[in-house]
């Protein structure tokens, strides 16, 4: 189970827990798939239903990469440190893949990140969604969109 984090075009991204229904287990997705929708806030996600970048979907995944901080073991490092990391590295790898600096940016991110629960289990992931502006849908990929 993964918690999905939606985020406003801001500095800081705001922590809503989400749940998809059935498809693609959230490991298993790659930089430039999409997802046919983003859950609904307050659950947990176990996967999620991908679809062609060119139809119209909610969100793309720019990023994918690993916890690099020192807790390796069953010891979470904490929501607060696992958090952190997500928004960091997800802005930080917003621009190489959109073209434009997140601050700068007329879309919206969403992120994907270990759970204390999955965290035992070896979970380790970070994954970056980019999302149109307020949410809405995207038509076709925004890799090197500037927008």
């Amino acid at each position: 189970m993964r918690r999905l984090v939606l985020g406003a075009v801001a500095p800081l991204l705001m922590l809503m827990p989400l749940l998809a229904a059935c498809g693609t287990q959230p490991n298993d997705l790659t930089v430039g798939k999409c997802v046919d929708q983003l859950p609904s806030a307050g659950t947990t996600v176990s996967s999620v239903t991908t679809i062609d970048c060119a139809k119209t979907h909610a969100a793309e995944v720019y990023a994918v990469f690993t916890w690099s901080g020192s807790e390796t073991n069953d010891q979470f490092p904490g929501d607060t440190a696992v958090n952190d990391q997500a928004t960091t590295g997800c802005k930080d790898a917003f621009q190489p893949y959109v073209g434009t600096a997140f601050d700068q940016s007329t879309l919206e991110a969403t992120y994907m990140l270990p759970t204390a629960d999955t965290w035992k289990q070896g979970d380790r992931t970070f994954i970056c969604l980019v999302m149109g502006p307020s949410g809405a849908t995207l038509d076709g990929s925004v890799k090197g969109s500037n927008k």
